[in-house]
């Protein structure tokens, strides 16, 4: 009988567990969207966007300076040395 219970609360408990997994998953897949609007809003067709002239090859439109570089950035915490570095105050 103690099984049975027991298998009831954990299908509960994962039940709540996938619902939250999607969540999470959809906050970070609309964070990730977000990113790459703006990305594409600054550098223009360099991250992403429209490109003004035709494209031969569509595979190369792809630009790791404007695309994988920033996150290895994140990664690496050079962007919040180079935040803190660009905010302080003249001397």
């Amino acid at each position: 009988m103690t099984g049975f219970f027991l298998s009831l609360a954990l299908q509960a408990s994962s039940a709540s567990f996938v619902g939250l997994a999607c969540a999470l998953n959809e906050a970070l897949g609309a964070l990730g969207h977000a990113t790459q609007a703006g990305t594409r809003f600054v550098c223009g067709y360099l991250g992403g966007g429209l490109a003004p002239f035709a494209v031969s090859d569509p595979a190369s439109g792809f630009i790791p300076a404007f695309r994988a570089l920033p996150s290895l950035l994140f990664y690496w915490n050079v962007l919040l040395w180079l935040v803190r570095l660009v905010s302080r105050p003249p001397r």
